[in-house]
């Protein structure tokens, strides 16, 4: 893959529009209602990695100029990013980390119940 200013500028737009995705909705909606395995997330993200690099050496690059044909690659390399995303934070390595945590049970403080009786009959145990 020939690295020319128009093949970066769509990488880093790419890389972008991944992590507004996934901060967003990934984050915000998906993450909270299912529960995604950390070790799967890394192992769809390592297929996506060689899945990427099977597809660019398939797909012909030249210097300044984007067609069609790139886009498989792109597509790819998006998904392998937010795989990475996942797994990170999932493991705890961001600053939202509280789904590992999800399942944890809360602490309930148990508190005595409030006997109205004992002070309604304190007078009369003291004639």
């Amino acid at each position: 893959m020939g690295l020319s200013i128009v093949n970066i500028i769509i990488l880093l737009v790419i890389v972008i529009a991944v992590m507004l995705f996934y901060n967003f909705v990934i984050k915000l909606y998906v993450l909270p209602k299912f529960k995604i395995n950390k070790w799967v997330a890394l192992a769809f993200g390592i297929i996506m990695f060689f899945a990427t690099n099977v597809v660019g050496v398939a797909v012909k690059f030249k210097n300044g100029q984007f067609s069609i044909k790139q886009i498989p690659y792109f597509i790819c390399m998006a998904l392998f990013i937010l795989a990475f995303f996942t797994f990170f934070d999932l493991m705890g390595w961001s600053s939202g980390a509280k789904y590992e945590k999800r399942n944890a049970k809360k602490d309930v403080v148990i508190r005595p119940k409030a006997k109205p009786n004992r002070v309604k009959n304190r007078d009369k145990d003291k004639k």
